[in-house]
């Protein structure tokens, strides 16, 4: 098992990372040497892995796990917008019209997990408030759930 999990680390890169990290998950036994390489590099190339393929095909756990993470060597911005990208097509593999309330459905509570506080005034109204996937009171920023 040793050898195959360093042969699997030995790999790993900014396309593979998210489909071996989703694997992982679905593994009995020692993963965590996966699974925490696999973080380190999403961490380490957080632009690169979000704007992947791979990125807008991953199920919601695995955005969730992504969106909780305060490593990610991205700015927050980026990452709200590469979750909209995730809700949009989310919604076609689902056969929905992406309107803000679908990718709104889509993201379920990972929408949170964005830390909306971090952005500027002028991200935040060119972005997640005009798109109207939240709602005036979550984009004021008084409002916007921490």
């Amino acid at each position: 098992m040793r050898i195959c999990v360093e042969k699997i680390v030995s790999v790993l890169d900014v396309e593979n990372c998210l489909a071996v990290l989703e694997q992982v998950a679905q593994w009995q036994g020692t993963t965590d040497p996966v699974r925490e390489a696999c973080l380190h590099v999403l961490d380490e190339k957080t632009e690169e892995v979000l704007r992947s393929e791979h990125f807008i095909s991953i199920s919601q756990d695995t955005l969730r796990t992504i969106l909780q993470r305060d490593t990610l060597s991205a700015g927050e911005n980026d990452i709200y917008l590469a979750a909209e990208r995730w809700a949009v097509e989310a919604c076609k593999r689902n056969n929905m019209e992406p309107s803000a309330a679908n990718r709104r459905q889509m993201l379920g509570d990972a929408l949170f997990l964005v830390r909306f506080p971090l952005l500027t005034a002028a991200q935040l109204a060119d972005a997640p408030a005009a798109s109207g996937l939240l709602t005036e009171a979550e984009s004021s920023c008084s409002g916007v759930p921490l």
